[in-house]
């Protein structure tokens, strides 16, 4: 997921340069012009149009973008995390049987982001539930268009990873009030609309101004680093599940500390514990340990008997208390973006 936000990163810079070529040509439009006020007012009308249409079809085409690298890696994870294809939430196994059927019918004219190999689809059709999965990632980006929430959201649904409620906006408040919009789906709306009338050449003089577009790209931006952050967090849920690596639960929450009752294998300084509840995952890292007033690097269950630990970690909250806890090894943080940021996520349909 890494190389995702990485790219993500790279073409909000993109777009930004978009408007700071703008703010360049503006300043040459009044030097040249500024004794012929009928030439600058056309030239400034197109230069703003220009504008317009690349911020717009670029911000658009970044959502379209994002979805589909997300949608190919998630299926590359799912791979992974899970031991055979029987054991795939079952909303996967029908979507990527669905999925593959629509692309040998189609062909040529299959409309995804990278092609797929008829031969790889057809093996992949053949595998049987006690084999390691055999997803074909290239299938989940099969898209008819217009990128609005609820279709983003069910390009999601068809990898389990469907957003029962929309991200949270926080990080995008300000440019979100600077652009008239409430919430990131009726923003998304718009912009789609905008978009498909510059595909076909309507609203000529229905532009966002420059000075406003700024606030499209931060929503944007936000936006896709929201969805990002919650398919992160969902699959690092799914490898602690699958790969059984929880501890016990935590029972109580101090400031700083939780205390956790273990009922199975063992947590040391350093760790990083994964606390999950009603769809909120956070990931904290072990500062110390304790047990009946005992102090240690390790503590481990070696029988039926559960024990009672406590380890400080930092920005614990108290409706941690309820979670359960696993410790997550390091070869699986690569899906944790944001490091010690506690972010709420929604359940996925696991099938």
């Amino acid at each position: 997921m890494d190389a995702i936000s990485e790219s993500l990163d790279i073409d909000i810079l993109r777009l930004r340069s978009e408007l700071e070529l703008h703010a360049v040509l503006d300043r040459a439009l009044q030097d040249r012009f500024s004794s012929d006020v009928r030439a600058l007012t056309e030239f400034d009308r197109r230069a703003r149009r220009m504008t317009y249409a690349s911020v717009v079809v670029g911000c658009y085409g970044l959502i379209e973008q994002t979805m589909d690298q997300l949608l190919i890696a998630v299926a590359e994870c799912l791979n992974e995390i899970y031991a055979t294809s029987g054991d795939l939430p079952e909303t996967v196994r029908v979507e990527h049987r669905r999925l593959i059927l629509e692309c040998l019918r189609n062909g040529d004219r299959v409309r995804t982001r990278v092609a797929v190999d008829e031969l790889i689809a057809i093996a992949a059709l053949a595998a049987r539930d006690d084999e390691p999965p055999n997803l074909v990632p290239g299938v989940f980006t099969y898209a008819t268009a217009n990128y609005r929430y609820p279709y983003s959201n069910d390009l999601l649904a068809r990898l389990s990873m469907r957003m029962d409620r929309e991200p949270d906006a926080h990080e995008a408040a300000d440019a979100l009030n600077k652009a008239g919009f409430a919430t990131y789906e009726s923003f998304l709306e718009d912009l789609v609309q905008r978009r498909n009338e510059l595909a076909h050449s309507y609203a000529e003089d229905a532009i966002v101004n420059p000075d406003l577009l700024e606030a499209y790209v931060s929503i944007v931006a936000a936006y896709l680093r929201a969805v990002v952050r919650h398919v992160d967090r969902e699959l690092l849920a799914r490898v602690a599940v699958e790969r059984e690596m929880k501890i016990g639960s935590v029972v109580k929450v101090w400031t700083g500390r939780v205390g956790i009752e273990m009922s199975a294998r063992s947590i040391s300084v350093g760790d990083r514990l994964l606390l999950v509840k009603s769809g909120r995952r956070t990931l904290h890292r072990v500062a110390s340990l304790q047990s009946e007033g005992e102090d240690a690097e390790t503590f481990s269950v070696d029988g039926p008997t559960p024990i009672n630990v406590s380890a400080q970690v930092e920005l614990v909250e108290q409706a941690a208390e309820g979670s359960e806890a696993f410790v997550v090894p390091e070869a699986w943080l690569r899906y944790w973006i944001d490091d010690e940021v506690a972010v709420a996520t929604q359940p996925s349909d696991e099938g």
